[in-house]
């Protein structure tokens, strides 16, 4: 009992408080605001000189006057009488009241000089500024009432230009707001500048308010008309006692707030227009460090019976709401049109902080709204640049008897991640209609109550009586229809397709999740409809209806439960009406003997799937075959007879004689797609694939018709919605809508075809959407808690009609012209709810999106995609020179230490060096010798029977050695400079990096930015660092007192390269070899020229305020001010920069920034592991969130990046290109093919001209692809890379990527003559390796494996290689054949001859011996990858030896699983085997970071999650991840290695998509107990 009573005191108290405030607190409030008084003595202003005629001067003058006179008599009125009265400024005093009559018009002038200034805040921000147009400082009883006019004169001509918006008038050179002055303000009030300090004026374009009462007592405003404010409209600050009352507000200009109380106590405000620019009553209490030093809320505020029209937000809390808000009541007010964004919105973030409470809306009634009728945004202006941590709070918000009939979102909650902050809201009574998207809520909350809320006639839960859709629709449906032959709104037992659709979801539902009353509820039908003896109740053979042979569908599955002898009797009868169906001339089914002549979509989907279905279960194999080949047949010609080709869609129906009165004359098509008709044909497709063997022959046509289709049918998906229109090829027709059953179907068939493996991951997105957009707009939850589906067509057809020839075959048939197949006749059929035909397609579509682990609580929640990044911010705290952290915009990158900044270059060398690089930076050292390539070059004899010339590596110090080490080296890239801190002690000394202390920087993920804090000398020092994303420019802002002290000061620092091979490529000791000049010096800015033998590039050096720019010694120089901020800018650029738009600003260039990063993590793919309970899965989302950024930055340019990125060099800067498949593949799993394009396009125009050369000139067809390369794709010399041969067919596996991306023609055009260029060498290759009298298996020899221990010299026949060879030349087939030209023949044959995969003892191995072991020589004990695998190798070797060498380096045989789709080129259990051998005994130490992805991947394809976690994750050197998530390599070489990152990337987003042919439907890389529910949007299936 003491539990009842306290969950009912639970229920009872959050209504308890709600009726309280209303009944207790509204009132009080009520009462105490105190109304001014005024004596009855007028003052009219004429009488103190103001004419209609005069200036604005003498007019502002004379009203003055008139005022001081008033207040001092001891008020009364001041009278502006009728007509138009120009004035500048004016100033309220105690007792006055300012009346204008009806008929007058107070107009104030854009003359600043008559604006003083005065105290006020702006934006939240105290302040002296010009005076607002209406004025009163610490005035007691003052008011503006009168039915006259007040006009702001605000025009794009005057005030509202200041903003700085070209929309308003603003120009280059114009006085704005954004030339600096906000950005002061907002600074000021960050560093706690007194406010007598913060002085504004004319100058500095910071508009006034048109009304400002700034701490008064006895406030009244009262009929006036308020028009074109210069800024926000009334402004009532720290005052108490305010009344406005049926003012009139017209306001169309920029941040034109209607009424805005800040810091008040006692507001009411009530029969009030308001038509504004902003929000139209915007409730604040100061911003930031203001608020919360005056620490004054807006409280007890009262608005009713108001009406707002257009405004960002009707009744707003915030955003400068620093000081709190509490006890605010609106109530009775109307608010309606599409510009009124939202009606109560509270606006905040961790800036502004604040407890915003008690805050109550009753009888309010909205048309429509722009966005939300009540939305909560805890993360308002996520850009603005401030110091944060301070947590808003919003509790006991309670929304009663509020209507809307149109919005995006009914209630919209953006709460924090790190805390619950956001609880007890309360929604009762309330309706919304016409809602978009629902209710929307992100971040953590808690106590949301609804009470008899409504979203589009939906009941709004926070907690579902059922976990899946699926369960629950079925469960509403047999509580609304108890009896199952009742179906579909039946008044009697009824045979129909429309129960065996439905039950047939029910039935797949019991086989999911049991309950054995589903089961029951099925088995009545059957026990119903068919008889003992197996023959069917209202079910006539000779009508030859289709439709009536759907249900038989139904009743096979309940047979192969339940095998009954009655339901296989009646599956006969059924399967006897197929086998006589009449057909058309071309064998297609007729829909029903009454439409004779006639292949309807419909009667597909109702007979083919029946007919396959029952032939695999009852009939011989041989009859079973030609049934489905009948099916395949009928598909293809319905398909295409019913083409539209301008839509890519299925007309409803076609007639062979061409003689319905619906049918083209020409065509024999009815005029339009039905869209479920198309989505009767989409769902017998896939239920064709059901039904048909795997090893079918012809299975593949049918998934490549599915393909096609849904194709076209994506493309009619509603943008907005997700979901599709009745009359599908006329979606903005009047009178279309978007329709439920039809969206069911392709929801069903998108995401069925998913699961199955038929289509890529584009089609789930577009099936998840699809889904959502079912849920959003169609499922509406009943006051007993069903669910039903709505916007339901309940049918439509075609006729009958009546020609001679269907007069002999149907001689009863009774014309229906009314069903014409017309726009008209589609839009007339009934719309209704819980429509068999919808329903079953959407349970079938639940249970897809539960088998993919969507749940009622789940399925509408899209990952929160900035949660997933932030919390994987990296956080250093202390030197560490592998702790370095980078910005970037992936062709331009910096690199920063522990001052967020490159203070520290020497130090971090030996660590994750801090460097500058871009795409276009590189260097060449003087060609003294006139070296030519060519002198790099060996004509060699590889067996090939030609002779074949490669740049190797001369090692004997000839003229040919100088050029192999001259080519290596050059070109370079370069290190573009050190932009460092100067940090000294009192004496001047520098500070050392140990000496920083209390260090916290954390690279912000999300914004693109790294904020440092840390102590020196005693001193806070604060650094934010950014980089431009549309310039190669390098940004930041410095606070400390340590600036003007002298003791800070900005460094730029230019190095000469070194030439080495693996550095931060920075040589301070020559500076004689380089030159850095000023060639530009400005007041806020400067332009330095590098010179580098013949390089040139241009560093702009730019910086706000007061800066000395000078040079302080060769190539060193310094940027110092005498204030404690400093912001500036660095960018470097291979020519000038000209014609600069604007100045740099800190805060535009960084809010840009903290858009497009936003930007970039919200497309692509993201993968979510927060719900995975296994403890490893936070490293591994830890490691995939940072590759995701770390691969942006440094490998989305517009050619293959180095191995090192944009972050040190590595093989001197240069790219090889056969790690471009660890660099470039995992953009197209992630959904972002753009960067795999550039990619691809370097190849095209830079590297093919050259390849081909390559190819020529050892004797081959095509192009051979180089290895170690550069911008101009020259080839360096070496031993190991001119030799190795994997990354030949990259370029098809890219270009079949791309594809995949955009299935057309373009793609094929672009990318085509490349993919046979490729295989020609590929084929010419393998043609040069085949035994000489043409027969027997090829085994590839004279290059070194992709196990570079496997040395062309000694080793022959690699399993990785073949089998790539084997997937390159089959692809390069698949292009020829989509571009319309024949198979290579000779291609085919080599596909056929290439040897199996190399084995030993049950498991694959790295190759075979070039000759027999020679066991007299002495083997190695170990492999070092970083030297070259053959010099002058011995073609003989020890056994022991080429075992060592076979279990070193990459474990490339795996490989040949992971990395490639299954062409039967492998024995699973063998390369299961394989793989355990592997795990087991390998060189580790002699692994590379992007082993252990593919590795991974292999497992994953093997079905082996565990072993692929455990690669994944494997405590292994090469397998580190620092804090940055570079993937460290070995201390001496390589401290990072994208390629790692990348193969981590591959292999999640694998394991989570799946690849083509996988049969697990759900994370299958993952194990499936339980403690990995991954949850990803937009990655794309692997290969």
């Amino acid at each position: 009992m003491k539990h009842f009573c306290l969950f009912i005191a639970a229920l009872i108290l959050p209504l308890l408080a709600w009726s309280d405030g209303w009944s207790t607190q509204y009132p009080e409030i009520e009462k105490n605001i105190r109304q001014p008084k005024f004596p009855e003595k007028e003052f009219k202003i004429t009488k103190y000189g103001a004419k209609p005629e005069a200036s604005a001067a003498v007019n502002q003058k004379a009203i003055n006057k008139a005022i001081e006179t008033c207040s001092k008599k001891g008020g009364g009125k001041v009278i502006v009488p009728e007509g138009k009265w120009l004035t500048g400024a004016i100033t309220l005093k105690s007792g006055v009241n300012l009346v204008v009559e009806r008929g007058a018009t107070l107009e104030f002038v854009f003359e600043p000089e008559l604006y003083p200034i005065v105290k006020t805040r702006w934006e939240g921000l105290d302040c002296w500024n010009l005076s607002p147009c209406i004025y009163a400082y610490e005035a007691t009883d003052v008011a503006i009432t009168g039915e006259g006019v007040i006009d702001g004169g605000g025009t794009n001509d005057t005030w509202w230009k200041w903003c700085g918006a070209p929309k308003y008038g603003w120009k280059e050179g114009v006085i704005s707001q954004r030339n600096g002055s906000r950005a002061r303000l907002l600074k000021m009030a960050e560093d706690g500048v007194d406010m007598d300090e913060r002085r504004f004026g004319p100058e500095d374009g910071l508009r006034p308010q048109l009304i400002n009462f700034n701490l008064c007592d006895g406030i009244l405003m009262e009929d006036v008309t308020l028009l074109r404010s210069p800024f926000w409209v009334i402004h009532p600050l720290l005052s108490k006692n305010v009344t406005v009352r049926r003012v009139k507000i017209n306001n169309d200009g920029p941040n034109g707030d209607g009424c805005d109380p800040e810091s008040c106590d006692g507001v009411l405000i009530e029969d009030c227009f308001f038509n504004t620019g902003d929000d139209c009553i915007a409730i604040k209490s100061g911003r930031n460090m203001d608020g919360r030093l005056w620490n004054r809320p807006s409280e007890n505020i009262i608005v009713r019976n108001c009406e707002m029209k257009n405004g960002h937000g009707g009744v707003v809390i915030g955003s400068e709401i620093s000081g709190g808000c509490r006890n605010v009541f609106a109530e009775n007010n109307l608010m309606d049109s599409p510009n009124l964004d939202r009606v109560i919105r509270i606006k905040t973030n961790t800036c502004r902080g604040g407890v915003i409470e008690n805050i109550y809306a009753r009888d309010i009634k909205v048309g429509q709204c722009g966005e939300s009728v009540l939305k909560i945004n805890l993360d308002y202006e996520h850009n603005e640049i401030c110091c944060r941590g301070y947590l808003p709070i919003v509790r006991n918000v309670n929304l009663d008897n509020v209507t809307c009939e149109k919005s995006k979102y009914g209630v919209q909650i953006i709460a924090l991640d790190t805390c619950v902050n956001v609880y007890d809201i309360n929604i009762k009574d309330c309706h919304f209609n016409g809602v978009a998207d629902g209710n929307s809520i992100t971040g953590k909350v808690r106590d949301i109550n609804y009470d008899n809320f409504y979203v589009n006639g939906s009941l709004c839960l926070t907690k579902y009586p059922y976990k899946h859709y699926s369960e629950w629709i079925t469960a509403s449906e047999m509580k609304r229809v108890p009896k199952s032959f009742l179906l579909d709104f039946a008044q009697k037992p009824r045979w129909s397709y429309v129960m065996g659709i439905e039950l047939g979801g029910m039935l797949d539902t019991y086989k999911k999740y049991g309950n054995k009353e589903i089961l029951d509820y099925c088995k009545m039908y059957t026990d119903t409809m068919i008889n003992p003896d197996g023959s069917i109740r209202n079910y006539k053979l000779s009508d030859y209806n289709l439709d009536n042979v759907r249900t038989g569908h139904f009743v096979a599955k309940m047979y192969q439960l339940l095998p009954e002898e009655k339901n296989r009797k009646a599956l006969f009868t059924l399967m006897e009406q197929m086998k006589n169906q009449p057909r058309t001339k071309e064998g297609v089914y007729w829909h029903k003997a009454i439409y004779a002549y006639q292949v309807w979509l419909d009667g597909i989907f109702m007979g083919l799937p029946v007919s396959t279905l029952t032939a695999g279960m009852f009939l011989p194999e041989k009859e079973a075959l030609a049934i489905y080949d009948d099916a395949v047949d009928q598909m293809k010609k319905t398909y295409e007879r019913t083409l539209d080709p301008k839509t890519g869609l299925n007309r409803h129906a076609w007639d062979e004689n061409h003689d319905m009165f619906w049918s083209d004359n020409e065509t024999g098509l009815s005029q339009h797609c039905w869209a479920r008709a198309q989505g009767w044909f989409t769902m017998a497709l896939v239920e064709l694939l059901d039904n048909l063997p795997e090893n079918y022959a012809r299975r593949g046509e049918a998934i490549e018709l599915l393909n096609k289709v849904l194709a076209n049918v994506v493309k009619w998906q509603d943008k907005d919605t997700g979901v599709w229109y009745q009359v599908m090829d006329s979606p903005g027709r009047e009178g279309n809508y978007l329709e439920s059953t039809a969206s069911s179907m392709f929801a069903y068939g998108l995401l069925k075809s998913y699961n199955k493996g038929y289509v890529d991951a584009s089609f789930r997105d577009a099936g998840i959407k699809a889904y959502r957009g079912i849920i959003n707009n169609f499922i509406k939850i009943n006051p007993d808690s069903t669910i039903s589906l709505t916007n339901c067509c309940a049918v439509a057809g075609l006729g009958p009609g009546m020609s001679e020839s269907v007069k002999k075959a149907a001689p009863k048939v009774k014309e229906n012209r009314r069903r014409d197949g017309s726009y008209e006749y589609y839009l007339s059929e009934p719309v209704r709810d819980n429509d068999a035909k919808g329903i079953g397609p959407f349970i079938w579509a639940s249970l897809e999106m539960e088998d993919m682990g969507f749940t009622t609580d789940n399925v509408m929640q899209p990952i929160d995609r900035q949660a997933v990044v932030t919390r994987n911010n990296p956080v250093v705290t202390g030197y560490d020179p592998l702790a370095s952290l980078s910005v970037g915009n992936g062709s331009f990158a910096a690199t920063v230490d522990l001052t967020g900044l490159q203070s520290y270059p020497e130090e971090y060398k030996a660590g994750v060096p801090v460097s500058t690089m871009s795409e276009w930076g590189w260097h060449s050292f003087p060609n003294i010798d006139n070296l030519q390539a060519s002198e790099s070059q060996r004509e060699m004899d590889l067996g090939h029977g030609r002779k074949e010339v490669y740049a190797v590596e001369y090692k004997d110090g000839s003229r040919n050695a100088k050029a192999t080490d001259y080519f290596r080296v050059n070109p370079h890239r370069l290190n573009l400079g050190h932009v460092g801190l100067l940090l000294t002690d009192s004496t001047g000394r520098r500070l050392t990096p140990e000496e920083l202390t209390g260090v916290k920087q954390e690279l912000a993920l999300w914004d693109g930015k790294i904020e440092t804090v840390f102590d020196a000398d005693g001193e806070r020092v604060e650094v934010t660092t950014s980089c431009m994303q549309n310039r190669d420019c390098l940004f930041g802002r410095i606070k400390s007192e340590l600036l003007p002290d002298g003791r800070a000061s900005v460094t730029l620092k230019f190095p000469y390269p070194t030439g080495l091979h693996a550095d931060d490529g920075s040589d301070y000791s020559r500076p004689e070899a380089h030159s850095s000049k000023i060639i530009d010096l400005k007041p806020h800015g400067a332009v330095i020229e590098r010179t580098l033998d013949d390089t040139k590039y241009y560093v702009t050096v730019e910086w706000e305020g007061g800066a000395t720019f000078k040079e302080v010694a060769p190539h060193c120089f310094s940027l110092s001010t005498g204030d404690n901020v400093l912001t500036f800018a660095v960018e470097y650029t291979p020519e000038p920069v000209k014609n600069r738009d604007a100045s740099f600003s800190y805060d535009h260039a960084l809010k840009a920034v903290m858009k497009s990063w936003p930007s970039f993590w919200k497309k692509g793919a993201i993968v979510d592991f927060s719900e995975c309970t296994d403890p490893r899965a936070a490293e591994l989302e830890r490691r995939t969130v940072l590759s995701q950024y770390l691969t942006a930055i440094n490998c989305m340019g517009s050619m293959p990046p180095q191995e090192t990125g944009l972050t040190s060099n590595s093989w001197f800067g240069r790219p090889h290109l056969e790690m471009t498949w660890w660099h470039a593949v995992d953009f197209a799993l992630w959904n972002r093919p753009a960067a795999v394009g550039k990619m691809l396009d370097w190849y095209n125009e830079v590297a093919y001209p050259v390849a081909r050369e390559i190819a020529a000139r050892q004797g081959f067809e095509g192009v051979r692809w180089m290895k170690m390369t550069d911008p101009q794709a020259g080839e360096a010399p070496s031993n190991t890379g001119s030799f190795l041969i994997w990354q030949q067919p990259h370029y098809i596996y890219m270009a079949e990527e791309m594809y995949r991306a955009n299935p057309d023609a373009t793609t094929l055009d672009k990318y085509g003559e490349q993919v046979e260029a490729t295989a020609a060498f590929m084929a010419d290759y393998a043609r040069s390796c085949a035994p000489a009298k043409g027969k027997g298996a090829i085994k590839l020899f004279g290059h070194t494996a992709m196990q570079e221990s496997m040395s062309k010299d000694f080793s022959c026949n690699h399993p990785f290689e073949l089998a790539y060879w084997r997937y390159g030349l089959e692809k390069a087939q698949q292009w020829r054949e989509r571009r319309g030209m024949e198979r290579h023949k000779e291609w085919d044959e080599i596909i056929s001859r290439l040897s199996p995969l190399p084995q030993r003892d049950g498991v694959y191995v790295a190759g075979e011996p070039v000759k027999k072991f020679d066991n007299s020589r002495r083997g190695n004990a170990t492999f070092d990858p970083y030297v070259a695998a053959a010099q002058k190798g011995a073609s003989s070797i020890s056994e022991s030896d080429f075992l060592m060498k076979s279990k070193s380096d990459h474990p490339a045989v795996l490989g040949a699983c992971g990395l490639l789709p299954d062409m039967g080129h492998y024995d699973r259990e063998m390369m299961g085997r394989t793989l355990d051998s592997v795990m087991a005994d390998w060189n580790w130490d002699s692994t590379w970071g992007w082993d252990y992805g593919m590795i991974a991947m292999c497992a994953a394809r093997l079905g082996r999650p565990e072993t692929a976690l455990e690669a994944l994750l494997i405590d292994k050197g090469k397998n580190t991840y620092l804090v940055s998530g570079h993937n460290y390599q070995e201390p001496k070489r390589l401290r990072l290695y994208l390629p790692g990152n990348g193969s981590l990337l591959d292999a999640v987003a694998m394991m989570c998509a799946g690849w083509d042919g996988c049969k697990e439907v759900r994370n299958p890389g993952f194990p499936s107990d339980g403690t990995w529910n991954v949850r990803w949007e937009g990655l794309r299936r692997m290969q």
